[in-house]
């Protein structure tokens, strides 16, 4: 543990599970049921500091955010603010084709123009996802979208094509599909398919390369599940990871195992031997927790989610050679009140904004270091940058 400024941050874990302390932020703790919570006082606040006045750079560059607000949004100005403040260094942009070509040859820019257009006005990264597939390319008709592989791969590699040429000079990483090992996302297949897959990313990484041959290529953010694991482990034995610059995951942990050892000693094992057998940085793309009580991954309440978050955060740092987490998601959707969203649909942060906000202030311009083991399975997990150390 190291001091910062005015501010320490002490992760540390103990008995296989990770607590987190953001000491000198006055975070205390609270019970509810059988779940600890980490409730921070300034919660349901946008931060001391006018958002006005937040510098924008450095960024925090472990962290980004996922399911953003949109510029035509009414609100958006009050967002972009939020979003600017939380000093997260990513966003996560979805580019979807059915959106970019409703039709064949039929390039609608313009939403996607001011999307990309205001998160670089705001000095913040962009992770461009290429998803999903369209009816007319699908052996389908129409605009509508389908969530499973093209059936006209000339058609998907022209998408890739006009969208990477037209941003390659703002968007230098791109996630090829989303979840293809789940089937929502890949046609109702349990698992998806591995080798179908591969031509789409090889075809995708081709295209990138040739009109950026520095950009990052990552797989589509698969499940952190052993499904998950499978799912990469066939993609690697077809020899994908020649095509891949880092590894995407998705780090959610299903109601009730945050604090179950089975999750971290059985599942996350798998994730992280595939990782560590494909040498590449790890990306989780997605991560987070719903105040809402439906779903996998639900806290229950806006104090819970903030408290899951605070704690799940650290957690990640089991798996091996993390960059970036990508909370999800930014907002709530307008139609979805109480949903995933570290900001609600009227533009008002949520408890768990500033548990974000307050990881990028203490982490800024910092990167992770290693996790240094204390007595038993108690462990800091330490992260440094130029002449700083916490």
């Amino acid at each position: 543990m190291a001091a910062c400024a005015s501010r320490r941050a002490f992760l540390a874990g103990a008995a296989g599970l990770l607590a987190t302390t953001l000491a000198g932020c006055g975070v205390r703790e609270s019970a509810a049921g059988s779940a600890r919570l980490w409730v921070p006082p300034w919660a349901g606040t946008p931060g001391a500091t006018p958002i006005e006045a937040v510098p924008r750079t450095p960024k925090a560059e472990l962290f980004g955010v996922a399911g953003n607000a949109f510029p035509w949004e009414p609100d958006f100005p009050a967002f972009a603010r939020l979003l600017a403040a939380s000093q997260v260094g990513w966003a996560r942009v979805e580019l979807r084709w059915e959106g970019v070509e409703p039709n064949p040859g039929n390039w609608t820019w313009r939403i996607y123009d001011e999307l990309v257009d205001a998160y670089g006005q705001l000095g913040i990264q962009q992770l461009g996802l290429l998803c999903y597939s369209v009816a007319w390319a699908a052996g389908q008709s129409g605009p509508r979208p389908v969530f499973g592989p093209p059936v006209d791969l000339d058609a998907w590699e022209g998408y890739v094509q006009a969208v990477v040429r037209r941003y390659h000079d703002r968007i230098h990483a791109w996630e090829i599909w989303n979840e293809p090992d789940a089937p929502i996302f890949w046609n109702n297949q349990d698992g998806g398919d591995p080798q179908v897959y591969l031509t789409l990313l090889e075809r995708a990484a081709r295209v990138i390369k040739a009109i950026d041959h520095s950009a990052t290529v990552l797989n589509g953010g698969v499940t952190g599940t052993e499904r998950g694991a499978n799912f990469l482990k066939a993609l690697l034995d077809l020899g994908g990871g020649k095509y891949l610059d880092g590894i995407a995951l998705h780090g959610y942990v299903p109601n009730g195992y945050i604090d179950d050892p089975w999750f971290r000693t059985a599942v996350w094992p798998l994730l992280a031997g595939m990782v560590t057998r494909s040498g590449k940085r790890l990306w989780i793309t997605e991560v987070g927790w719903s105040s809402g009580a439906d779903g996998g991954a639900s806290a229950g309440s806006e104090a819970a989610q903030a408290s899951l978050l605070a704690r799940h955060l650290p957690l990640l740092f089991n798996l091996p050679n993390l960059e970036h987490i990508f909370v999800f998601q930014f907002k709530d959707p307008n139609d979805t009140p109480n949903s995933f969203g570290l900001v609600r649909a009227d533009a008002t942060p949520k408890p768990a904004y500033s548990v974000l906000r307050t990881y990028a202030e203490v982490l800024r311009g910092l990167g992770f270091q290693q996790r240094v083991p204390r007595s038993g399975e108690v462990w800091d997990v330490r992260f440094g940058g130029p002449g700083r150390v916490v």
